[in-house]
Order: C-alpha cells, then sequence, then structure tokens
C-alpha cells in the first residue's frame, strides 16, 4: 500500500528545475564529491540558478562528501556562512590539502546587510 501511494506521488511531481528561481531567493551552497554519480546533475541545478545566488563545491577523489569529508564539508559550509555575512566571528581550521574545486558565482560582488 504505502509502494503503490509511493509511486502515484512519483508519477504527480512537478518539475523542479522550472520553478528553482521563482521559489529560491537566498544563497545556496551545493556540494557534490567528483566521484559522486550525482555530479552532473549538481551542475545542471547550478547552471540553472540565477547568477550569483548559487556556489558550487565539487570534492576531488571522493564521492560523498558528507560521509567521506565531513571536515573538509565543515569548513566548506563554515566559509560559505562567512562569505555570506553570517558568523564573522567563528574561527576555522586551515586545511593544507588542495582538495577543494570552487565555482563561485558572486561572493564579492554584492553587499550583505
Amino acid at each position: 500500500v504505502n509502494v503503490s501511494k509511493f509511486a502515484e506521488a512519483y508519477k504527480k511531481r512537478s518539475e523542479i528545475l522550472t520553478d528553482m528561481n521563482k521559489k529560491i531567493n537566498f544563497d545556496v551552497l551545493l556540494m557534490t564529491g567528483m566521484k559522486s554519480k550525482y555530479v552532473e546533475d549538481t551542475e545542471i541545478i547550478h547552471k540553472e540558478m540565477a547568477p550569483g545566488l548559487c556556489s558550487m563545491i565539487k570534492v576531488e577523489d571522493i564521492s560523498e562528501p558528507l560521509t567521506e569529508t565531513p571536515d573538509r564539508v565543515a569548513e566548506a559550509i563554515l566559509l560559505f556562512c562567512q562569505g555570506i555575512g553570517l558568523m564573522p566571528s567563528v574561527a576555522r581550521k586551515f586545511s593544507r590539502q588542495p582538495s577543494l574545486i570552487s565555482q563561485d558565482s558572486g561572493f564579492g560582488e554584492r553587499t550583505h546587510k
């Protein structure tokens, strides 16, 4: 019974990409691993977002950053928050590993109050 309800809801779902820019009016951080099967989907979402609203980070040699490198994810989230003016006084650990590839969408071009 639950499976049939799920299947029915899945069939009736709407396309999220077409409405994304209408509904999202805040900064977004997308993070994926370079070895993830969802890296292309992440890139598509990044391209569909309004310029300056979305940043994407791809972690090299990783499939799932959250489970495989939680320290790097935490640091990236902290930097993202600081970049949009949140948590300015939180100290961060410095990573010497060149493991993040960032595609910035204009943090420096906007001012945050």
